[in-house]
């Protein structure tokens, strides 16, 4: 009777730890920092705006692009999104920020369990859902240990678009294969994460995080049209391509 007991006891145990691990969610703060690739930004800007597009981007880099973002996540699903702030901040980086907020104010949602992601995005009105896989960042996991955040935290390293390589560090004490942005796959949450696109140097870096024992339910939008990112980028190539022509040729878009 007791070794029944017991044999109970544990299995009670057991499913109670395992309910309460799968219903614990987080709501993490990140910020990001950019330090733009001036020149390769400028690349699709028309001749005629350069100089001066150039001494503004320059001006933001030296004053510090600074981008806040929240990450929810029930371990299963989350939503990445940037915070929008009413803000008087009339300095070229304060310029730079609002710009990406009116580009890029739409969430994205990771679907973990099955490795993919659906993003929207608002171009001037017109809404986009990009559904396609999360990337495989082929993550190394080092023996190197550092502290973020309060959190003790271990150093991976993998690579991004095929050859770019990129460092995150995770914290395991965070039970999330999950993190900012696209980043995703550690055994703990990712709490700081540095790269480089073709445009900017970035780091994003966790400024706190709230744990709670109740699941947040995430709704992953379904709209009836979808692209695939490469779809997405390509129609939004042409769009670019047609709007430069269009000032090339001193033709008001408006």
């Amino acid at each position: 009777m007791k070794n029944l007991f017991l044999s109970l006891f544990f299995t009670v145990s057991l499913v109670y730890t395992a309910k309460s691990q799968n219903s614990e969610s987080i709501e993490a703060n990140y910020v990001m920092k950019l330090d733009l690739n001036v020149e390769e930004t400028l690349k699709n800007v028309p001749a005629a705006y350069k100089n001066e597009a150039r001494k503004n981007l320059e001006t933001a880099n030296k004053e510090g692009i600074y981008v806040d973002y929240t990450l929810k996540s029930n371990g299963k699903n989350s939503v990445f999104k940037l915070v929008e702030k009413i803000s008087n901040d009339n300095t070229m980086a304060g310029q730079v920020v609002k710009m990406m907020t009116m580009m890029d104010k739409e969430p994205m949602y990771k679907i973990l369990d099955t490795g993919d992601y659906t993003k929207l995005y608002d171009v001037f009105g017109r809404k986009y859902q990009i559904k396609d896989k999360l990337t495989d960042f082929q993550w190394k996991i080092t023996r190197e240990k550092s502290k973020i955040a309060g959190y003790d935290v271990t150093k991976a390293t993998g690579v991004m678009l095929d050859s770019i390589p990129v460092t995150a560090w995770f914290a395991p004490k965070l039970n999330f294969k999950d993190g900012p942005d696209r980043f995703w796959g550690l055994p703990g949450l990712i709490v700081k994460v540095e790269g480089h696109n073709e445009k900017a140097n970035f780091t994003m870096e966790l400024k706190d995080v709230k744990i709670s024992n109740d699941e947040i339910k995430i709704n992953v939008p379904t709209e009836k049209k979808t692209y695939t990112m490469k779809e997405y980028e390509a129609e939004m190539a042409a769009w670019e391509k047609q709007m430069r022509e269009q000032m090339d040729q001193g033709v008001d878009t408006k």
